[in-house]
């Protein structure tokens, strides 16, 4: 009787176990597990990786958008300097040279033109040096800029051993020399206040100082007419025009020049022809002197 009693709640035992085994199954499939199931925090690091990659294609965007902006401004404003001009391209600009494009009535070696979209002033000088050297030290005078200095744009040489410079035409500039009280102007001078005076003389000397210890050259072409001033009223500021002017034409001597490398090139001495400003020129320069950076210190004195 217990046998039997045994074997019939095994039984009812059994059956229970195997009617419930469909239901844990249906349960286990409508019930997502613990390893199926993302928590919060992972849902919020993709949340994150997702914003992440968005604003780092957004700064991409941004970052390519403001260099095509900046490479816009620089093809409206500046050229690529220092450029080595040809002299076809100077002629075209300056039509062939013509009176009308003189930047003085009188003078037959400055001009203005609009030098690839931008106004410029040519100068003609006599070239002294190996037309090879040219470009060396116009890779190295191109690159210098100060605020009191007329920015030199570019040189070409001229089929006749000519050198033609190209500088910034400085809106609204007029040279000291017109400006002082003369024959000209013999009652009216701008530069009536020792405030402007003193203001000039600082961006001069300021200028002059760039080009000794900067760009380690001599500028040999101090005068009045090498100093432009701009502004108006109160505002008068000044800026040296034909800066590299000497040194790339030649009139330097090896030492004064900057550069070695052509010293080094240099076997003979030519014999050079000293130009200047009458009243302007070192006693030295008059003698037959070479000029250097104390003949600049005399001339700006």
């Amino acid at each position: 009787m217990v046998g039997l009693r045994r074997h019939q709640m095994c039984k009812t035992k059994s059956a229970t176990a195997t009617a419930a085994a469909p239901s844990m199954a249906r349960s286990s499939a409508t019930t997502p597990t613990t390893h199926g199931r993302r928590s919060p925090r992972g849902n919020t690091n993709g949340t994150h990786r997702t914003s992440y990659s968005t604003s780092s294609a957004a700064l991409s965007t941004s970052s390519s958008s403001a260099a095509s902006s900046l490479e816009a401004l620089k093809k409206d404003s500046l050229p690529d300097l220092p450029l080595l001009l040809t002299f076809a391209e100077l002629a075209a600009a300056t039509k062939n040279f013509s009176p009308a494009h003189r930047l003085a009535p009188g003078s037959s070696n400055s001009f203005r033109c609009a030098l690839r979209g931008h106004p410029a002033a040519v100068f003609r000088r006599a070239l002294r040096r190996d037309p090879a050297e040219v470009s060396a030290r116009l890779a190295v005078l191109g690159h210098c800029h100060h605020a009191a200095i007329a920015r030199l744009y570019g040189a070409a040489a001229s089929p006749d051993g000519a050198l033609f410079l190209a500088y910034e035409l400085v809106p609204g500039a007029a040279p000291l020399s017109a400006l002082l009280r003369g024959a000209n102007n013999p009652s009216f001078t701008p530069l009536a206040s020792w405030h402007s005076r003193l203001r000039l003389a600082a961006d001069a000397c300021d200028a002059l100082s760039y080009v000794h210890l900067q760009a380690g050259t001599v500028h040999n072409r101090l005068s009045s007419s090498s100093v432009l001033v701009c502004g108006q009223g109160p505002l008068l500021r000044a800026k040296l025009a034909h800066f590299g002017s000497a040194d790339l034409a030649g009139e330097l001597p090896d030492d004064e020049s900057g550069d070695k490398e052509a010293r080094q090139r240099r076997t003979g001495s030519r014999g050079r022809r000293i130009e200047g400003t009458r009243g302007y020129m070192a006693p030295e320069l008059t003698a037959g002197g070479s000029p250097t950076r104390r003949s600049d210190v005399f001339a700006l004195g």
